[in-house]
Order: structure tokens, then C-alpha cells, then sequence
């Protein structure tokens, strides 16, 4: 069966389980049947007060809405930032989120009148709900994606659209899914409460004095109605906003100047590594090590496992800093991680764009990961892709990065020998003077790139 006649069915039979109801009743005031409010709600459709009144209920209840939005995901993005006004907004917030609407109703009522209280307890109920929404979703971030975006340099606004957003993204739709209905409810009782004139509440307490509850019902129906229709649009809307973010987070244009400065960069300068000295916790990772590495040669790290090849290579990244010593290193890095740092629900082509596209052409990347990728593959979510397919994605996202020096952490794990050996004639084709600093525990590897092997104990 069909969904939309499934779904039909169950409401016609509510409908019929209403009418038998309101026969056995047998008393309009009390109960009037579906029949009687369909008639009420079109000599209501009628008249200029009926729209007049969705309008202004409307126009306050969207108002409050978008404001309690909007502010919550600044103040949230804020308090995720600073743990002091987190701890500082966090009892106002509870305090707002567990109080009764009515409450507040009443006294919005005694401050502001009734004219704009249905703004004010439409923005109480739903500004609660999107601020915590906002804070859960940025503590959930992937903090290995962040430094992924670090590395390369992406500009705050990109990171914004491209990984902030989709972050909180699911949270917030999870929260609107309960704050739109939710919003509506508290703006119509407080007009109800309220009664501004000229509103729907107002119209739902004049069918109550006048002991007409096909006219009660028929309001109800009308707010239910652009109820579930602002739910299922705003829904929408969020769901696109992952799309529009990330279109917004891709580089516009390709820019032949920036390529052109990129290209003709200075060139690579010797790294140089005196006393290093890197420990976590109680276990100390690197001691005392020195190393030099010339510009625009090619190393290796080979090294039993936990001797701090990975520690090494974020180091000369950047993304650590040492205990103690000197680590003069002003070049620029690109960095194949050990483990996958991809977006998931985006292709290989839409990954390596985000952080290359202003300086490499779009024919350029698809041309280079054609090199690694079947043809089919390169427009296909990596979520989709085997692991030695988004290994050598990422293989292509830093190679095509314009940087002085290279880093590959175990870069061709999961690959087989004829991907390997793709994948090292590639590296060698586009390395362009840069220094290559790859750590790997295969002979094979050392001997295919020509790497001097360096042990960082």
C-alpha cells in the first residue's frame, strides 16, 4: 500500500472515530462534529478578520522564532568558546527551560501588555531548546577533521560552512523537530491568555464566551495546519542548509594569481631539531633528539612502532609543540594522516577541492586523482569508497596543496603493490622540490622514493 493512502486511511478513520463521538454526545457545545467545524472554517475563510488574524499571530510567532534562532546560535557558538559564559549563561538558560510557560505569560502580560506576549513565550520556549542543540553539537566535533582543516590553512569562514555547521547541523534539526509545535502552542495560549486584538488566540477565546466549539475546532485546525507546514518547511530548509553551507565553503573561483604567486614560492629551507623533547603524560615520546633535514631532499622514519614517528611528523606540522628544545621550521606543510580525515557525505573531488580549489583548477584535481581513483569513484561520496581508495584520496589532497614540505604518515597502508607503486611514481612526479618526510616500516617504500632513513630515537 501506498504511503499516502496509508496515511490517508488512519486520518479518515480518526475523522470517523470524531463523528461518532460527537453523534454520541449529541451536543454541540460540547463536542461539534467534524462536519460543523469543516462549515465554520469556511465561513471563515470568508472574511478579512480570519486572514487578518493568521497574520498577525503569524508575523509574532515567526518573529520570536527567528530571533530565538538566531540568538542561540550566537550566544551558543560563543559559550562554546568560552567556558566562563558558558558556566554563566548555563542557570539562566536551565532556569528559562524549566519555568512554565504560563508563568512567564503572566508576567510578559504585567511588563509589555498583551500586543507582542505571543513573540515573547514563542522565544522562551524555543530559544532554550536550540542554544543546548548549538552547545551538544559543537562538543561533538571532530577534533582530528579540525586539525585536518589546521594543516591546510582553511580561512574561518569556510571553516564555518564547511565543518562547524554540519557539525551542529543534526543536533538542530533533532531540536526543531519538538521547538516548532512547541512554539506554536506557547505563542497561541499566550494570545489566549493575553487576548491582543485581532489575533487567532483572541478568536479561540470569542468561540469559547459564545459556547461555539465548532469554532474552537476550527481555529485549532487552522493552527495545527501552519503548524505542521512550518515545521515540515523549516525542516527543509535546515536539511538544505547542509548543501548550500558547503557550496558556500568551496572556492568560488579559481584564482590564476594566487596559483601563479604559489607556484613561483620560495623554496623549501632546512628543518633543524636540537634537544627535542616530547612526552605524554609520564611517558616521554621523543628525548633529546637532533636532526636536520635538508631542503628539498626525501626521508624517511623507520622505527618500531610507539617510538614517535606520528609525534615527529605533527611536530614539524605544527600541531604540537615541544616540552623542551628547538625546532626551527618555517615551511609551509601539507599531511597525509595515519588515519582517514575525510568528509564523509562528500566525494574525493568535493574533499580536495575544499582546501586546494583556489590554487588548482577543477580539470587539474579530477586530471590527478584520475591518476589513483577509477574514473567512477571520483564523484562518489567516500563514505562509499574501500580504505586504499580514500587513502589515496587523501594522498591527492596533499600533494595538490601548495606547500615546502611534504608529510606521510604509513601512506600507503591498505594499498596493494601496483596501488603502492601508483601511488610513489605519483608522489615523485609532483614533489617539485618540496622535502618529503614519510614514515614507513616498508624497505620497498624506502627504496622506490630514495629516502635517506632517519629514526627519531
Amino acid at each position: 500500500m501506498p504511503t499516502w493512502l496509508k496515511k490517508t486511511l488512519i486520518v479518515c478513520l480518526w475523522l470517523l472515530v470524531w463523528q461518532l463521538a460527537a453523534l454520541a454526545i449529541a451536543n454541540d457545545i460540547l463536542l461539534a462534529s467534524p462536519i460543523q467545524t469543516f462549515i465554520a472554517l469556511l465561513k471563515n475563510l470568508v472574511t478579512v478578520g480570519f486572514w487578518s488574524a493568521i497574520g498577525f499571530s503569524m508575523l509574532r510567532i515567526f518573529l520570536g522564532f527567528a530571533i530565538a534562532f538566531t540568538l542561540a546560535l550566537l550566544l551558543g557558538a560563543l559559550a562554546a568558546r568560552w567556558s566562563l559564559l558558558a558556566e554563566l549563561l548555563n542557570p539562566a538558560v536551565t532556569f528559562v527551560k524549566s519555568v512554565p510557560v504560563v508563568c512567564f505569560i503572566v508576567m510578559l502580560l504585567i511588563w509589555f501588555g498583551s500586543r507582542w506576549v505571543s513573540l515573547s513565550a514563542v522565544f522562551l520556549v524555543a530559544f532554550p531548546a536550540f542554544y543546548f542543540a548549538v552547545l551538544e553539537g559543537l562538543s561533538q566535533r571532530d577534533k582530528k577533521l579540525n586539525e585536518m582543516l589546521t594543516v591546510f590553512q582553511l580561512s574561518g569562514r569556510r571553516k564555518l560552512a564547511a565543518y562547524h555547521w554540519p557539525s551542529v547541523l543534526p543536533f538542530v534539526q533533532a531540536a526543531s523537530k519538538t521547538a516548532v509545535g512547541m512554539s506554536w502552542k506557547s505563542g497561541i495560549a499566550a494570545e489566549v491568555i493575553g487576548l491582543p486584538m485581532g489575533s487567532i488566540g483572541e478568536g479561540i477565546y470569542r468561540g469559547k464566551i459564545l459556547l461555539n466549539s465548532a469554532d474552537v475546532f476550527a481555529w485549532t485546525v487552522v493552527v495545527v495546519v501552519i503548524s505542521v507546514l512550518a515545521e515540515l518547511v523549516f525542516l527543509k530548509l535546515l536539511e538544505r542548509s547542509g548543501d548550500w553551507s558547503w557550496a558556500w565553503a568551496l572556492p568560488q573561483t579559481f584564482s590564476t594569481t594566487q596559483a601563479g604567486q604559489t607556484k613561483n614560492q620560495a623554496p623549501a629551507t632546512t628543518i633543524t631539531a636540537r634537544n627535542l623533547t616530547k612526552a605524554y603524560g609520564e611517558k616521554t615520546v621523543l628525548a633529546s633528539l637532533n636532526l636536520e633535514l635538508a631542503a628539498g631532499q626525501r626521508y624517511v622514519i623507520s622505527s618500531p612502532s610507539g617510538t614517535g614517528k606520528t609525534t615527529l611528523l605533527r611536530l614539524l606540522a605544527g600541531l604540537d609543540h615541544p616540552d623542551s628544545g628547538m625546532l626551527n621550521n618555517a615551511n609551509q606543510a601539507a599531511i597525509v594522516f595515519q588515519e582517514a580525515r575525510l568528509f564523509e557525505q562528500r566525494s574525493a573531488i568535493q574533499n580536495i577541492q575544499l582546501v586546494v580549489g583556489q590554487y588548482v583548477d577543477l580539470p587539474t584535481i579530477r586530471s590527478v586523482v584520475a591518476c589513483l581513483l577509477p574514473t567512477d569513484a571520483l564523484d562518489l561520496a567516500v563514505d562509499q569508497l574501500s580504505g586504499g581508495m580514500r587513502r589515496r584520496v587523501e594522498l591527492c589532497r596533499a600533494l595538490l596543496f601548495p606547500s615546502k614540505l611534504l608529510l606521510l604518515d604509513e601512506p600507503f597502508a591498505g594499498l596493494d603493490s601496483a596501488n603502492s607503486a601508483m601511488a610513489q611514481e605519483l608522489i615523485m612526479g609532483m614533489l617539485d622540490g618540496r622535502t618529503l618526510v614519510i614514515s614507513s616500516h616498508d624497505l620497498e617504500d624506502i627504496e622506490a622514493l630514495g629516502c635517506q632513513v632517519i629514526s627519531p630515537k
